[in-house]
């Protein structure tokens, strides 16, 4: 059964994930100055990490569906391209002819990586039971913990 939350869980949830990302950007525009050139990095950076966000989370939700339920090598894959993105994105604004902080870009960028993975933290503990491990049955599957230390064995190795 997946578990229930409650409404005002999910709105203090949700506010407190926006208070974060704005607290993300307002330290990079205090670590980078509130030049045209950082703030054009910070929304850029910011609509470019959001517009990837929605990109994962679609990615992550088909592989779900499927029946393989391929979320791990989805999620890496993901990682991999938004690495490549702000990587070749941030050596692309790195010109000063085009007017925008390279640093701030990758910083407010980086920062809705975060908020990928507090959505795959929820979506993973809420998943269907069907995506879920299947538990085994019967004697063979389960785990049984033994005390196999000798006392002798014990003995030896104590400090005397």
């Amino acid at each position: 059964m997946t578990p229930k939350t409650s409404r005002g869980a999910r709105i203090a949830g949700a506010v407190c994930l926006v208070a974060v990302f704005a607290g993300v950007a307002a330290l990079v525009l205090r670590l980078r100055g509130t030049t045209p050139d950082s703030v054009l990095g910070l929304e850029v950076g910011a609509f470019l990490g959001l517009v990837s966000l929605v990109i994962e989370m679609a990615m992550v939700e088909r592989a779900s569906r499927t029946f393989y339920a391929q979320g791990v090598q989805t999620t890496f894959l993901s990682f991999m391209m938004r690495l490549v993105l702000v990587a070749s994105a941030t050596l692309l604004f790195m010109k000063p002819a085009l007017g925008v902080d390279h640093e701030a870009f990758a910083l407010s960028y980086c920062s809705t990586f975060f908020l990928y993975l507090c959505w795959l933290t929820w979506r993973t503990y809420h998943a269907p039971i069907a995506y879920r491990p299947k538990a085994q049955t019967g004697t063979a599957g389960r785990i049984t913990v033994r005390d196999n230390r000798d006392a002798r064995i014990a003995d030896a190795w104590t400090v005397r």
